[in-house]
């Protein structure tokens, strides 16, 4: 089997499938949509989760902007708490909208990437999306530090399937033809 990022040979153990060429990690065995879906309704909306997104995105959004949440939740967390602006909230369980018909100058993956399972396949779709000075912000737990991933709590959620070292974004960006760049909250890939 090769991996779905660069196509290289895995190696196996009983849980996970490594890449050594990009860093790529995936779960062997992935749950049904329904499991899936119920884990997300497990979810709270919280004032302090806002106050959270508020903190977090602060100096991310410029006015006027055109912004897609895509895996925004059931509670498009996200267009609440940034109600000033252009925000279109997609969500595959809790908020299927057309999102395809516009063109975005950021799209938020927060907390999203780690659920995909075709996260090259996702991300070239989305990429069509982007106005051409765009950014994708990307946010997730990286592998760069973890020497055993097994212990690593990002992987007991049972929803996380798909993990990435700093080199696995680096590889998607230039496959992708972005630029890319890391800051101390975000992966941030956007057109050269």
């Amino acid at each position: 089997m090769n991996c779905k990022i660069c196509g290289n040979v895995l190696e196996f153990d009983d849980a996970f499938s490594y890449c050594k060429n990009c860093g790529f990690i995936a779960k062997k065995n992935q749950i049904c949509s329904l499991e899936e879906k119920n884990r997300y309704l497990l979810h709270q909306d919280s004032s302090q989760y806002h106050m959270y997104l508020r903190q977090l995105y602060h100096d991310k959004f410029y006015e006027y902007e055109e912004i897609l949440d895509f895996g925004s939740g059931q509670y498009l967390a996200l267009q609440k708490s940034f109600s000033n602006f252009k925000i279109t909230s997609y969500d595959f369980y809790f908020s299927k909208i057309n999102y395809i018909d516009k063109m975005y100058d950021v799209i938020v993956l927060n907390e999203v990437i780690e659920h995909l399972s075709e996260p090259i396949k996702v991300l070239t779709e989305l990429k069509k999306l982007l106005k051409p000075m765009g950014r994708f912000l990307i946010q997730t737990g990286l592998t760069d530090e973890i020497s055993n991933i097994r212990n690593w709590w990002y992987t007991r959620d049972i929803t996380h399937i798909s993990f990435f070292h700093t080199k696995t974004f680096k590889y998607i960006s230039s496959l992708l033809n972005l630029e890319y760049f890391k800051d101390d909250k975000f992966i941030i890939l956007k057109h050269k």
